[in-house]
């Protein structure tokens, strides 16, 4: 299991939580999502559980409340799914002002239509640099 961040660095572009939840509800039957309370809600409007691939581990995403950022736990492979969808994202902004960060200890600026292989090649390669470089 990884964790990542999709973080938005630019005031033109928001997640929107409800529009999200929708979505990923429509892209993935068995969406989850457990909405914040008590104190919680100053961190995070709640969590989706989203059902990747039938057998494979939920990814696991936190939507901050300020939409400028997705918390993302799960398998390469499932985050990565994740990620290309959320790229798919109505008015997703293609200057690369929104970057995949703690990519295996990188970062990876996103534009509309990025690819779980490009996704997971990346993650791939910076894992065999950090090996390499450990010699």
């Amino acid at each position: 299991m990884t964790d990542a961040l999709v973080a938005v660095g630019t005031d033109a572009f928001r997640f929107v939580t409800a529009e999200v939840v929708a979505a990923a509800g429509e892209r993935w039957p068995g969406t989850v999502f457990v909405p914040s309370s008590g104190e919680l809600v100053a961190y995070t409007d709640g969590q989706l559980r989203v059902p990747v691939a039938e057998g494979a581990p939920d990814v696991l995403a936190e939507l901050h409340p300020d939409g400028r950022g997705i918390g993302l736990e799960g398998t390469v492979e499932g985050i990565s799914q994740v990620v290309a969808w959320v790229t798919e994202r109505p008015g997703f902004p293609s200057d690369g002002s929104v970057l995949l960060l703690g990519w295996n200890g990188d970062y990876l600026p996103l534009d509309p239509g990025t690819t779980p292989a490009r996704l997971e090649a990346q993650y791939d390669e910076e894992a065999r640099r950090r090996r390499d470089s450990a010699y």
